[in-house]
């Protein structure tokens, strides 16, 4: 008798803390079928040189030779034209990329080449979610745009190539990683990356903080709250969107949403006492900084936490500092866990893992028995034991074991 499988009307839980989790499970196939779709399509190691741009370049050396380094106004035409345009032909057949990244259930493919071949990945990633997956694409958020005149919105972020259709290229002064000052031409042709302020203000109308055009109002549902709750739910919705944001190109522009919700949180203040706006920063400062006593009678006190770094930060997402000390972070690592060592019962540096049991000091007036025996007398929760060793630890053959039969013994960790 054939299986039938029949169809479900519930899919992935969403808004479950697994929702991500299944979806990388599931959606892995897709990552493998356009890694597929990418050795199908991807040609050339570079682009062609443009042409136009070298004719100019030594044309304009030569003007250069000529007049013995002046700059005359044909040099300074030349020099505006060939700022104007790509060293490297943007139109290029022979060069082809496809690029591709997924978060949990979204996803977004970038195209370098002609449209019929977006549009051609488009139907071929769609017949396989279909076949393969059974899972159908959303035809309102599925879309092909052009990123130098298009938007394309990924997980809330707008992204184009440069911020105007404008390709005038000019001479700036940026600065490296490491802060050193060095002069570039931007070409405008920079991926950018924007907050939607529209629709986070659409966002703040639709749960109550303002009106359409972004006016404050006060929140009618935190009024019965406490004050020093009101001000922490409005402090957590000012750093979640700004931390989420943080590497936006007009990460600036997020100063109208701290407006708004600086003002709803001064107006629900206003209502919640029956005052008026000028009393509640009276009372509360411009930061509206709230004090209170807790049953014990210590003083506590919350405010809210203006932002005022309003720099852009492309790098903003990354968790780690610059400049990390890899030997000191290794020395900090290997101190802490003991990982790096040999195995303390033989002397082995192959397949060392590390043997954990139960704080010494938690075992309370139970007697350590066994192995474990060794690691209180050792006062240590954690040894290093070769694979070997740690199974015949686990299978008691090293319970009568004593401190001079270990190939070392533990010093002080430093500081």
């Amino acid at each position: 008798m054939e299986e039938r499988k029949e169809g479900t009307p519930h899919g992935s839980p969403q808004g479950s803390i697994i929702s991500p989790i299944l979806a990388n499970i599931y959606l892995h196939e897709l990552d493998i079928f356009v890694h597929q779709l990418q050795e199908k399509y991807e040609r050339g190691d570079k682009r062609a040189p443009n042409r136009e741009y070298y004719s100019l370049a030594e044309l304009r050396r030569l003007r250069l030779l000529e007049s013995g380094g002046v700059w005359t106004p044909e040099i300074r035409e030349l020099t505006k034209q060939l700022r104007s345009l790509p060293s490297k032909d943007t139109t290029d057949p022979d060069y082809v990329r496809l690029k591709y990244i997924r978060y949990a259930d979204d996803w977004i493919a970038g195209v370098t080449g002609p449209k019929e071949l977006a549009e051609r990945v488009k139907d071929e990633i769609q017949q396989f979610l279909k076949e393969t997956l059974k899972l159908e694409l959303s035809q309102e958020k599925t879309r092909i745009t052009h990123a130098r005149t298009e938007e394309a919105l990924f997980l809330g972020t707008r992204l184009k190539i440069g911020h105007t259709p404008s390709r005038e290229a000019k001479v700036i002064v940026t600065r490296s990683w490491r802060g050193r000052p060095y002069r570039r031409r931007a070409t405008g042709w920079q991926t950018t990356l924007w907050a939607p302020i529209d629709k986070l203000v659409a966002r703040l109308h639709a749960k109550g903080f303002c009106q359409a055009d972004g006016y404050p109002i006060s929140r009618s549902k935190w009024i019965a709250l406490d004050a020093n709750r009101t001000i922490t739910l409005y402090n957590s919705i000012l750093h979640g969107i700004l931390n989420y944001y943080r590497f936006v190109d007009n990460f600036a522009q997020l100063r109208r949403i701290q407006y708004i919700l600086h003002f709803s949180l001064a107006k629900t203040l206003a209502r919640k006492y029956q005052i008026s706006m000028k009393k509640v920063f009276c009372r509360y400062g411009r930061d509206l900084l709230h004090r209170w006593q807790t049953p014990d009678g210590t003083t506590r006190e919350v405010r809210f936490k203006r932002n005022t770094d309003w720099h852009i930060d492309r790098t903003a997402f990354r968790t780690n500092a610059r400049d990390v000390d890899l030997l000191a972070w290794e020395t900090s690592m290997r101190t802490r866990s003991k990982l790096g060592y040999p195995c303390l019962v033989c002397g082995a540096t192959d397949k060392v893992e590390m043997h954990h049991v139960r704080h010494i000091r938690k075992m309370g007036a139970k007697k350590p028995k066994g192995f474990t025996a060794v690691m209180a007398r050792l006062n240590r929760k954690q040894v290093p034991l070769c694979a070997e060793c740690h199974r015949k630890v686990h299978e008691g053959l090293y319970d009568g074991i004593s401190l001079k039969d270990l190939a070392y013994e533990f010093t002080a960790s430093p500081k």
